[in-house]
C-alpha cells in the first residue's frame, strides 16, 4: 500500500488541507481522502482558553506526555479559573 501527500496551507486562515492518494499494485488511487485542519498557534491557544475562562494546567507535545515544543502537537490539560 502506497499513501501520496500533498499539503496545502493558507496562512491568511490557518488552515491546512492534506489530500491522500491511497494505492495498491494494480488498484491505482482506489481511494482519496481530504483532511482539512484549522492551526492553532501555541500563543493563540492560551489567549483563547483565556477567553473561554480557562488556565492551562500543563501542556505536552503529545498524547504520550513528550515535552511541549518537540513538535508540531499541543495537548493542553486545562481548568476552570
Amino acid at each position: 500500500m502506497t499513501i501520496e501527500e500533498t499539503i496545502d496551507y493558507d496562512a491568511t486562515t490557518q488552515v491546512s488541507t492534506a489530500d491522500w492518494h491511497w494505492s495498491r499494485p494494480g488498484h491505482p488511487e482506489f481511494r482519496r481522502t481530504v483532511l482539512t485542519m484549522r492551526q492553532v498557534f501555541p500563543e493563540e491557544l492560551l489567549a483563547l482558553l483565556e477567553l473561554a475562562g480557562l488556565r492551562l494546567l500543563k501542556r505536552f507535545g503529545g498524547f504520550a506526555g513528550e515535552g511541549f515544543g518537540h513538535g508540531y502537537r499541543q495537548v493542553c490539560v486545562v481548568g476552570l479559573r
